[in-house]
């Protein structure tokens, strides 16, 4: 969809919705299941990452405290 529009200008929001719409038309349901997966599998990963960013965190508030 990205690649249909890319670079392209529109004179209106209406002719991007038009646009949007057959570009959305265009994709099959497998396509879109594909798409859908990889986005999910995306964001298992961005929170995994996020939730180790706040043990790192966690960790270093703790280690303040016993610091001299």
């Amino acid at each position: 969809m990205k690649r249909d529009l890319k670079g392209k200008r529109f004179q209106n929001v209406e002719e991007v919705r038009e646009k949007m719409t057959e570009a959305l038309n265009a994709i099959n349901l497998q396509q879109f299941q594909n798409c859908f997966e990889q986005w999910k599998k995306r964001w298992v990963s961005v929170l995994i990452l996020k939730e180790s960013i706040l043990r790192v965190i966690k960790f270093w508030k703790c280690s303040e405290k016993y610091t001299v």
